[in-house]
């Protein structure tokens, strides 16, 4: 059992059933920059600023009291975490599964906690997210005919300059074909 644990390529740490954490994995030891010192023994999951700050709270303690697995994201960064000396920790963005170790009669002996970085994969998101929007405004204040349409020349969306200009709404000509509904005298060119 050691061996899975120290050889796991996720970070993972085993607390006890109050939350303070006995036993990390050399992953998790990589991921935060952090030693067993700092952690084992200190470190507990209720008293976590991030997970309070982020609504977690409830949900670990349903490992730990419903023995119930769950599977979360959280953004973590030992600077939070002013209790400890943990301020050289990496911040990262993980995602995470809880579990519960029970023994033999079925109660709790151990809560487990693994994860992986998705700290690019959140950034990645985050800047699509900001482009989206940003297109979307563009496209809803410019004042200038701005329409998408399909391969087939058929109204897959246009700016709200259009809907005034043309008295027309999306929801009318959405899926029509753009060159019969707006310019009806000219040949398709799609």
């Amino acid at each position: 059992m050691d061996r899975i644990i120290d050889q796991a390529p996720y970070a993972m740490w085993i607390s006890d059933t109050n939350g303070t954490v006995q036993r990390v994995n050399p992953a998790l030891k990589n991921f935060l920059n952090l030693s067993d010192e700092q952690l084992v023994g200190k470190y507990n999951v209720f008293e976590d600023p991030a997970a309070k700050r982020q609504g977690l709270l409830p949900q670990f303690k349903t490992v730990y009291d419903d023995l119930k697995s769950i599977r979360f994201t959280c953004g973590w960064d030992g600077k939070d975490y002013s209790k400890l000396d943990l301020e050289k920790a990496n911040s990262v963005v993980l995602e995470g599964t809880m579990f519960p170790i029970l023994n033999p009669e079925g109660e709790l002996t151990n809560v487990v906690l693994n994860w992986i970085d998705v700290t690019e994969q959140k950034k990645a998101q985050d800047a699509l997210n900001a482009e989206h929007q940003f297109s979307k405004s563009v496209i809803e204040t410019a004042q200038a005919i701005i329409v998408v349409l399909d391969t087939e020349g058929r109204i897959v969306r246009y700016n709200r300059y259009l809907d005034e200009l043309s008295g027309y709404k999306l929801e009318e000509t959405k899926g029509k074909d753009w060159f019969s509904t707006f310019l009806p005298d000219r040949k398709s060119v799609v």
